[in-house]
């Protein structure tokens, strides 16, 4: 063990074979994203409403008259959309992969800039940052472009606080604008996130916490561009402020990735652990800390408590200024030997897995009720629009693709009467499950003739014995747990659901 020690303590690696550690999170990617969940029909169907006919305000998809709808995410979605219709599913998952690739390289480009080209201790940072990131949250969604939005944000701030160069700061809105346009609902977090670097340009210190002082106003005009040039996207304000107007309690009750944290669970244990670690970290620490890092810390370890979802932020905002504390006790490294350990590296955790993905037909992004929904589509293809389905939260945005209007789909936000301005249907639903309103009157209410349901859905009870209805079609089927986690509480590994159709 001694040996093995001495041999690897003043290790310094090629920049080769640093990249080649890279390939890890790399290749965790390409085994995790060959299924996506059932958002990506609703993502689909967007862009491809947008292709053919534009900017819409007013909700096409569902059975409800007259809901305004914001679309924060239009430009991934029309992206998605195309590259799904000219390379299908192949196209979307090397997409995916490909985004994956330039966020770890910027990833690892940016803490080896915070550490001073300490390479082995920018691996392992890129690697925890980069490792969490993929196990949790690389999937077709427009959080896989706004995570690197913000870490290019991140990058560029700290870039500035090293070099005082204002010009790096020009970068900002340039970031804003796509950011808007790609994903409106975490656009305020560049916002959350310049506060703690102007924050950090005052004269003060707190304990081990310090702050120096920093020409403020290129920082102030920086965050000013930012506020001005996000009015520059389709929805105007309405967009900049989807997140303040998308707060619901019911949410949090029924959408897993909105629920505040529970240490109860294996998830909620691991970003527990993982919030305790850098606050521990800090604690122990020594020297002196600096202010920007502690708040961008405080801040989104407080949103990852509110919310499960909230953690990307700790993984994006507060795990790379360990690189700025720990870089003492690193050597830097500038031999650039061993390329050809990183070509092998390449053909086996990337080229090889690939081939064989791609060749086993591995890739599948098919809705975990297709065959239903097929089933309701080939009955009433002449009459669609008469369609009237009914089915749970966050299940039947396939069904929205082939054309059938549901009572509800994933988007949370938009059945909520402060976004969609007419109805608080999300609310409605929620009493539903809670058995506050009888199900008959529901039923009476939007006439469905075709109703989806699950075993815990309060419809299913009730439809069995409702002489009115009958039972046409059930299907099992097995989902993974990103799916189950996603979607709604409750659910069992091998779902069973059912499908109910009104009698002439």
């Amino acid at each position: 063990m001694n040996y093995i020690i001495n041999k690897y303590k003043n290790y310094h690696p090629s920049k080769w074979e640093a990249l080649s550690f890279l390939l890890i999170p790399i290749f965790i990617g390409l085994l995790s994203t060959t299924k996506t969940d059932d958002d990506i029909w609703f993502i689909l169907t967007t862009g491809k409403e947008i292709i053919k006919h534009g900017f819409f305000k007013i909700d096409p998809f569902t059975i409800h008259n007259n809901l305004h709808i914001i679309i924060q995410q239009w430009s991934f979605d029309v992206i998605i959309y195309m590259l799904y219709k000219y390379t299908g599913s192949i196209g979307l998952y090397l997409f995916t992969n490909f985004i994956n690739i330039i966020t770890i390289y910027v990833i690892y480009k940016f803490i080896n800039y915070i550490d001073d080209n300490k390479k082995v201790l920018s691996v392992i940072i890129t690697i925890i940052i980069s490792v969490l990131y993929t196990f949790e949250y690389l999937i077709i969604r427009p959080q896989i472009i706004s995570s690197l939005l913000l870490i290019l944000e991140l990058f560029v701030l700290e870039k500035y606080f090293k070099t005082n160069n204002k010009k790096q700061l020009y970068w900002l809105p340039i970031i804003s604008i796509i950011l808007i346009n790609v994903h409106a609902s975490i656009w305020p977090m560049m916002i959350c996130i310049m506060i703690p670097f102007i924050l950090n340009s005052f004269e003060y210190k707190i304990g081990k916490i310090e702050s120096k002082s920093k020409e403020k106003m290129p920082l102030i005009i920086a965050l000013i561009s930012i506020i001005l040039v996000g009015f520059i996207n389709p929805y105007g304000i309405e967009n900049m402020l989807y997140l303040s107007n998308s707060n619901l309690k019911e949410l949090t009750d029924i959408v897993i990735e909105m629920s505040p944290l529970n240490i109860n669970t294996s998830n909620g244990l691991i970003h527990f652990f993982i919030i305790i670690s850098l606050y521990c970290f800090y604690i122990t620490y020594k020297k002196k800390i600096q202010a920007r890092h502690i708040l961008l810390l405080l801040g989104t370890s407080f949103i990852a408590i509110s919310s499960n979802r909230g953690l990307l932020f700790v993984i994006i905002t507060s795990i790379y200024p360990l690189a700025y504390y720990l870089k003492d006790y690193y050597a830097k490294t500038d031999n650039n030997k061993y390329f050809s350990f990183f070509t092998i590296s390449i053909v086996f955790f990337i080229i090889m897995p690939l081939i064989m993905i791609i060749k086993s037909n591995a890739i599948s992004f098919e809705s975990r009720i297709k065959d239903g929904i097929n089933m309701i589509y080939n009955t009433e293809k002449n009459e669609i629009n008469n369609v009237k389905l009914y089915c749970p939260y966050a299940v039947c945005t396939y069904a929205e693709y082939v054309g059938i209007k549901p009572y509800i789909d994933a988007r949370a936000e938009l059945f909520q009467k402060k976004i969609n301005k007419k109805e608080d249907i999300f609310k409605e639903y929620y009493y539903l499950q809670e058995k506050l309103i009888y199900y008959k009157d529901f039923l009476d209410k939007y006439k469905f003739n075709y109703l989806l349901v699950y075993k815990n859905d309060y419809l299913y009870s009730n439809l069995l014995h409702d002489d009115e209805y009958e039972l046409i079609y059930e299907s099992y089927e097995k989902t993974n747990n990103k799916i189950k986690e996603s979607v709604v509480k409750n659910t069992d590994d091998k779902i069973k659901y059912y499908i109910f159709k009104k009698k002439s």
